[in-house]
């Protein structure tokens, strides 16, 4: 079964998380331009699904997806100003992001340094929601 954005947001609904309601367009430009990188089409689709999870929610295997204003809230907050983060795992033992310099998606553990993660956001939410044990 391909696993789609659409459904894999369906399932997390049944499994109790709480979702933000899509982001604009809008709303994604000026996160881009606040953040002065442009995300990849496939985040620009899932976050006009869903604009991360609400609340602070988290899955069952403890990653969280963030809306577009903690992303900026986290990204302006950070020291390294190369990484821009998404997501995290166990309330940030890392998170997961993007780099500006180098293509991909990363985990940052912040003072020790980024490794790589996945070649997509699809790929990296795929493998979040499969509790694929690259994630941990």
């Amino acid at each position: 079964m391909e696993w789609t954005f659409e459904k894999i947001l369906d399932q997390w609904k049944r499994e109790g998380i709480k979702l933000s309601p899509g982001a604009s367009p809008d709303q994604i430009r000026q996160a881009e331009e606040a953040l002065s990188f442009e995300f990849p089409e496939d985040f620009k689709a899932f976050y006009m699904l869903a604009d991360g999870f609400a609340e602070m929610d988290l899955l069952a295997n403890l990653v969280a997806i963030w809306p577009l204003e903690r992303i900026i809230k986290e990204y302006e907050a950070a020291a390294n100003k190369d990484f821009i983060g998404f997501s995290d795992f166990m309330i940030n033992s890392y998170d997961v992001g993007f780099l500006k310099t180098r293509p991909g998606l990363y985990k940052d553990f912040r003072h020790l340094g980024v490794e790589y993660l996945a070649e997509s956001f699809t790929r990296t939410i795929r493998l979040v929601f499969a509790d694929d044990d690259v994630i941990y």
